[in-house]
């Protein structure tokens, strides 16, 4: 009996002994144990090491690292819109705020980020989308160097009737050009020399933004005002459509005053310029009865009196002398065929004086 206990005994020891180093060392012991970055919890899902733990916390693992490859304004991008994870919703619960700081979710914030903004293309106007009272441009005071007054001064300077320059059709000589000198009032060359130039800038390619402008020069008026009427200037248009441009210019003189008419077609409006301030509606009327023969006479249409204004102007610039009147009335044109505001006065006439002569010598506008 106690033989056989002592001989039990060893056989026991080794019989534990070789079931522990089975399964405890090998089949039992956990095979991801030399995995230095993922070990598994009680469920079988492999769960993260301590280091990676603390990286991942609040997934702001980069918030200070910057993105390989990428430039110093997108890493500056990144760091900004991590930065909003810690910005809390207004009212939101605590569950979502969690939530948006875990993710980055901002969708329910009420926050528009500068950075985020992108600039916006201005969209160019079409002819059919010329706004009238909408201003383009603005006739700057632009400097008249030495150059261009010493060539306004060598042209005052030669014979009275020599031909300094052609604009368009329009010869214009040394007696036309010196009215622009002092206090002379301005004549018929000058006028329409000056709105000629007015129309082709607005035909120019660099210029298509600005109205469609036409214009009939200073013998118009009279010829519409005399018995024969529309007779008299029916054939002015028989190779051009009025109706097609955004603007007609018309200047007015009155034998001792000049004055501007604009039809505006994009607004069925005609409004008569007078730096005096006087009315003449007669002239109005009589613009718009032309308009209707006109369209009777070209298109065979008709157009509806009652759908237009007629406006003699109040509030635009007024001379303060008797000469200038021409001066004022190239101005006026000047302006609305820009789209600019009249934001000029009696102080400004000496200066479009000597511009106006050297617009006139070059040919073309500054």
């Amino acid at each position: 009996m106690n033989g056989y206990k002592l001989y039990t005994i060893p056989y026991f020891f080794c019989t534990g002994l070789f079931f522990y180093s089975t399964f405890y060392s090998g089949s039992c012991k956990n095979p991801s144990k030399n995995n230095k970055k993922f070990r598994t919890n009680n469920t079988g899902t492999p769960r993260e090491a301590n280091q990676y733990k603390a990286l991942k916390k609040n997934n702001l693992v980069t918030s200070n690292a910057n993105i390989p490859n990428e430039s110093s304004e997108d890493n500056a991008l990144k760091k900004n819109v991590l930065a909003l994870s810690n910005v809390t919703i207004p009212n939101a619960s605590s569950g979502d705020n969690a939530l948006k700081k875990n993710n980055l979710i901002t969708s329910n914030a009420n926050i528009q980020p500068n950075f985020l903004l992108k600039d916006t293309v201005p969209q160019a106007r079409s002819r059919q989308a010329y706004i009238p009272d909408k201003p383009s441009l603005n006739p700057e005071h632009l400097p008249l160097t030495d150059e261009m007054l010493d060539q306004v001064k060598k042209a005052f300077g030669s014979s009275s009737e020599m031909l300094l320059v052609t604009v368009g059709e329009l010869q214009i000589k040394k007696e036309d050009l010196i009215l622009l000198e002092g206090k002379k009032w301005l004549n018929d060359s000058i006028i329409n020399a000056y709105l000629h130039m007015v129309v082709k800038r607005s035909e120019e390619k660099e210029n298509q933004l600005l109205p469609k402008v036409h214009y009939f020069n200073s013998f118009f008026f009279k010829l519409l005002s005399s018995p024969a009427g529309y007779e008299k200037v029916k054939r002015w248009t028989e190779n051009i459509d009025i109706f097609d441009y955004d603007l007609l210019l018309i200047p007015i003189h009155l034998g001792y005053h000049w004055c501007l008419a604009v039809v505006d077609f994009g607004k069925k409006a005609i409004n008569y310029y007078d730096s005096l301030g006087k009315s003449n509606k007669d002239c109005l009327n009589k613009l718009l009865d032309y308009l209707v023969k006109e369209i009777a006479d070209k298109k065979q249409g008709q157009l509806n009196k009652a759908e237009w204004r007629l406006e003699c102007l109040e509030g635009i610039p007024q001379q303060q002398n008797g000469y200038d009147c021409g001066v004022f009335v190239c101005q006026f044109a000047n302006h609305v065929a820009l789209g600019a505001p009249l934001n000029f006065t009696q102080r400004d006439m000496p200066y479009f004086r000597e511009r106006m002569a050297i617009e006139i010598l070059n040919g073309r506008l500054m």
